[in-house]
């Protein structure tokens, strides 16, 4: 895990100088090391965050002279964790290797197989190889996207990195923000990631599951994962499905506890993050070939006195993997504490305050570990979004013809226990409720008072109360549209009988939440060179669970259902079985309530060519003399988070 840079003059030889500094923007990311290599108008360059073989000589750029003589350079950023396995093929084949690590087996990979390589890699990467010989720069971007790979190009050069800051680097190119994917995602936070275009203008990324090539001044791009395509037959019986996702999620953690140096997990106390916890606890103590010397610690904020707060969660699970428990208390830190160093690493803007992500990440590189197993990408994959009263009353019958079956579901609803954490009750008002919200019957009823809805939301937005979903002037709205930002998945369709659940859940894994979840943990987690897995993110995981049968992923009262079957008896039961949901968020309505909200008031201009200031003010002032804050603290806090993103981020990364 590392940040990697390259430039290709057109004409001129690459500036050393240049790339010092275009590379060296990102020493965070690589604290480790660094490394330069030229040939005339070719640059590579590197900062290493060293994790397998830390020894020098496994150091980027790296050379590499495959079997038929071509030479090779490679800069590398991201973990290829069978790389064990390939190895032991590729010397079989007659290659030989200096190193112990993954860089050179990636490197020799492609010199036997050319692209093809990147089906046969189990990780997550970007990176760039020079060949010598034919004089072509292949650039290569992971599945799912997990790592970034930025690039652009001009008349005079072509240029990638792994952060936009680094841009600001580079001669000749002036970094502005880009007005249109602002507006795209203030008005959707969730929209702009999986596409190519970036909040910088000019940048673009090359889009998940994608490589390219650049030779002659021209760049060719190529789709080489799809999804969709790559399903596998599942079995039949739901008790077989759960066997084979328990051995497959077993075997992603296997793999990702390689390493040579200590491994941590970073512990929010809901079910992911547990289920990795206890993964790691009872494989790590079983033989790992390349295991990490440490991986018995786990790390977790806390927010006492908050409703985000899930420290008793963490602490239980702590003591059933028997680990040790490191608690970051994020209230007892002044919110305001690094702000600007916070703000410019994440180089964007979102819903929430970044800082707990930042600090946890912070945290863990002080306790000593390079490398956190996290939990991210289970709840896009097989529905953890859905509540549960969409678990239960989503597939139900007509009530009409079934009455008996919609008097049973609102039973299991109303009797169900209070959550194991006890921070839920049913009860028949709630039972109610969740039907007309989620039975099939009741479409056209609620499709009838939505009317009525918007009449009594647009009477609290008069009131300052209730904000629309965003702060957008109108003529700012109406001037960008969401067609100008394609995503390659955009196409994809899953093979079989259409499947609503499973198509949603495709949409918020490729297209909208997780992309820009991934983006927001590399910029949080590098921020201090750590190195982030995620198991439930593996590429052979993600194809089973999007080939289940969405009954596999929501039953019953449960979201995440064979997830949580596979993990039965291997967990806490009480966060095994637990239906709360929270997000590792900052608390956003009581950070409202502090001195916070004076740091976002110093943000506001007094006009803005596209926010809406006037209601901005009238929000936060009608919010502040109710004492309610609700979902329009999130809201208020995108808006100046992107301000604050406008006034500082590309005059600092200048």
């Amino acid at each position: 895990m590392c940040g990697i840079a390259g430039i290709i003059n057109a004409r001129a030889a690459v500036d050393p100088a240049t790339l010092s500094r275009f590379v060296d923007s990102l020493q965070h990311r690589g604290p480790d090391g660094r490394g330069l290599w030229t040939d005339g108008p070719v640059g590579l360059a590197h900062r290493r965050l060293a994790i397998f073989d830390t020894a020098a000589r496994a150091s980027c750029p790296m050379e590499y002279r495959g079997r038929d003589g071509r030479r090779f350079f490679i800069t590398f950023n991201g973990a290829v964790y069978n790389f064990v396995e390939l190895r032991l093929e590729l010397k079989a084949l007659g290659h030989r290797f200096r190193t112990t690590g993954d860089t050179e087996v990636i490197v020799a990979a492609f010199s036997e197989w050319g692209p093809q390589c990147l089906r046969r890699f189990n990780g997550m990467w970007a990176f760039a190889i020079w060949d010598i010989d034919r004089r072509q720069l292949f650039l290569a971007r992971d599945r799912f996207g997990i790592k970034p790979l930025l690039y652009v190009q001009t008349p005079d050069f072509f240029a990638f990195a792994s952060e936009l800051k680094a841009f600001g680097a580079l001669e000749g190119f002036r970094a502005e923000m880009d007005r249109e994917s602002a507006i795209i995602s203030l008005g959707e936070v969730f929209a702009l990631e999986a596409g190519e275009r970036t909040l910088t203008k000019g940048v673009r990324s090359l889009p998940a599951g994608h490589f390219a090539w650049f030779e002659a001044g021209a760049l060719r791009k190529e789709r080489w994962w799809n999804t969709a395509d790559e399903l596998p037959e599942v079995p039949v019986a739901f008790e077989d499905q759960v066997a084979e996702y328990r051995r497959i999620l077993d075997d992603a953690i296997r793999l990702r506890l390689r390493s040579d140096v200590p491994v941590a997990t970073s512990l929010s106390g809901g079910f992911d993050s547990t289920a990795v916890l206890c993964g790691v606890a009872r494989l790590g103590r079983q033989h790992v070939e390349r295991s990490a010397p440490d991986f018995q610690k786990a790390f977790t904020a806390i927010f006492p006195g908050s409703a985000n707060d899930e420290s008793d969660s963490a602490r239980i699970a702590a003591r059933y993997a028997q680990v040790e428990l490191v608690e970051a208390d994020f209230q007892a830190c002044d919110p305001l504490d690094d702000i600007e160093n916070v703000l410019h690493d994440f180089e964007g803007f979102y819903l929430t305050l970044p800082t707990p992500i930042w600090r946890i990440y912070r945290e863990i590189r002080c306790g000593g570990a390079l490398v956190s197993l996290d939990g991210h990408g289970v709840d896009e994959a097989i529905g953890a979004y859905k509540q549960s009263a969409f678990a239960v009353f989503h597939d139900a019958p007509s009530m009409w013809t079934s009455p008996s079956e919609t008097w049973r579901r609102l039973e299991t609803f109303a009797q169900s226990p209070t959550d194991p954490v006890g921070k839920i009750l049913a009860g028949w008002p709630s039972a109610y409720r969740a039907a007309w919200t989620d039975h099939p019957s009741l479409r056209f009823a609620r499709s009838a008072a939505r009317p009525f809805q918007r009449f009594w939301e647009k009477s609290q937005w008069r009131r300052g109360l209730v904000a629309p979903r965003h702060f957008l002037r109108k003529d700012a709205r109406q001037s960008v549209h969401s067609a100008d930002f394609p995503a390659a998945t955009d196409s994809d369709r899953l093979p079989g009988p259409t499947d609503a659940l499973n198509n949603e859940l495709y949409t918020m894994f490729h297209r909208t939440i997780l992309p820009t979840l991934l983006r927001n943990y590399d910029r949080m987690s590098m921020a201090h060179g750590v190195e982030v897995r995620m198991p439930f993110m593996d590429w052979r995981l993600v194809a089973y669970s999007f080939a289940l049968p969405s009954s596999a992923k929501i039953g019953g009262l449960e979201t995440k259902h064979i997830a949580r079957e596979a993990m039965r008896h291997l967990m806490p039961e009480e966060i095994r079985s637990s239906r709360v949901k929270i997000g590792f968020n900052a608390p956003m309505s009581d950070l409202m309530e502090s001195r916070f909200r004076d740091f976002v008031e110093s943000v506001i201009p007094a006009d803005h060519d596209i926010i809406d200031i006037p209601l901005l003010q009238r929000t936060i002032r009608a919010c502040a003399t109710a004492g309610k804050w609700g979902e329009n603290a999130p809201r208020i806090w995108r808006t100046a988070h992107f301000l604050w993103f406008e006034k500082n981020f590309h005059r600092s990364a200048r």
